[in-house]
């Protein structure tokens, strides 16, 4: 599993500290701790082989750990001192109680005039709401911007594909071909898994070219809007992207190079949550196959797949037997990409939404009429999106 690391810690000016990021799975469902007591001879605090799973097999949302001091065994001394002589040999690990405090100092005494040894520490874990979205992740900050103003984003595309993520058979002229990136309705679909790639898609896959499916794109007609492309290489900015009510769906993808017919990217992403549009949002993707071309390595001449298979991601199971591209150290199969959205706040224009329809046929022309309706009713959600400009929501 993956492990996170912490700031050295003082109590005289500071009594908690956050640890962001720890990830567990199936395979690594335990979590082990361990904090150094410090000055001290060989103390320490922390716990071992904690599972936050319930017993029906559900992740806790969150639980809290307290933890008691330890000795490891590897050192004398009974007080807050790191001049101390080696325990020989050395001993056990064990706690540090009442009952052993002829080894210590962290006695207290409580109310019945009996010593203790109180904990010295709490760790109190929170589960991440990673939104599951198909084969990606997305995470999202919310904005204040209603849905029904078209707005646009600025995209950065962060590079993850590297030797250290994907040692096996890592290409020394690795790079991605220019990111496509398009706003569509829910009735336009650039690619899908289980789904077999279209001839723009199945080029970008192969070759990286993207004009046959910019082509693609542009055939849609009001299905989609303008897309924004980037540059081969690796990480970049690209800017722009528009969305809007009626195309509220975003797709992407970009050939992993040199490769017979592997992308990365995403597809029918919806940057909205309670009626408004994110404010920032990452989507973290990961290797696919196109299913046109059967080459199992790098640089595999061209080997057109007959009958061609539908779109599908490399996993640790699904990577060619021989050639386990992708595949970390770990086993998994670790992302290629992230890409990074951020909402342009520098041209949006707040206004009404003119088409609203409230209980009774009210609209944000009624509310207005009387400031008591504009107190009231921009309280409620749905009005306080509609009527962005009234409510002063944007």
């Amino acid at each position: 599993g993956n492990y996170r690391v912490g700031q050295v810690q003082f109590n005289s000016n500071k009594q908690r500290q956050t640890i962001r990021g720890l990830r567990l799975d199936a395979q690594h469902k335990y979590i082990s701790s361990a904090s150094m007591i410090a000055p001290s001879p060989d103390w320490f605090t922390g716990f071992h082989d904690i599972s936050p799973v319930s017993d029906d097999g559900f992740w806790y949302n969150d639980f809290t750990v307290t933890t008691f001091p330890y000795d490891a065994g590897t050192e004398e001394g009974r007080n807050y001192s790191l001049s101390n002589a080696s325990t020989n040999p050395k001993e056990g690990i064990f706690p540090l109680t009442a009952e052993n405090f002829d080894k210590h100092r962290l006695t207290s005494i409580d109310d019945e005039g009996m010593p203790v040894v109180n904990p010295v520490a709490r760790f109190e874990c929170q589960r991440v709401q990673d939104e599951l979205i198909g084969n990606f992740r997305r995470k999202g900050v919310k904005s204040n911007v209603p849905v029904h103003i078209p707005v646009k984003y600025d995209v950065k595309f962060i590079n993850r594909w590297n030797s250290m993520n994907h040692p096996y058979d890592y290409p020394s002229d690795a790079h991605f071909s220019p990111p496509v990136i398009v706003a569509h309705s829910r009735s336009y679909n650039m690619w899908n898994l289980g789904q077999k790639a279209t001839v723009g898609v199945q080029t970008v896959a192969e070759t990286g070219n993207p004009e046959i499916l910019l082509n693609e794109i542009g055939d849609a007609g009001t299905k989609t809007l303008s897309p924004i492309t980037g540059t081969v290489g690796s990480s970049q900015n690209i800017r722009g992207l528009e969305v809007d009510k009626n195309h509220r769906f975003i797709s992407a993808i970009t050939m992993l190079a040199p490769s017979p017919d592997w992308f990365t990217g995403f597809h029918d992403i919806s940057p909205i949550k309670k009626g408004t549009w994110l404010k920032s949002f990452d989507v973290v993707v990961f290797p696919h196959d196109g299913g046109t071309d059967s080459g199992e390595t790098f640089t595999s001449s061209d080997e057109e797949t007959e009958p061609v298979q539908d779109i599908f991601r490399l996993t640790p199971s699904s990577v060619p037997e021989d050639s386990p591209v992708f595949v970390g150290d770990d086993g998994f199969v670790r992302t290629v990409a992230i890409f990074r959205f951020n909402l342009d706040t520098s041209n949006i224009v707040c206004e009404d939404n003119t088409s609203f329809v409230g209980g009774n046929g009210q609209n944000c022309e009624w509310m207005t009429e009387f400031r008591w309706r504009i107190r009231n009713f921009c309280n409620k959600r749905s009005w306080k999106n509609a009527c962005a400009k009234s409510c002063g929501t944007c």
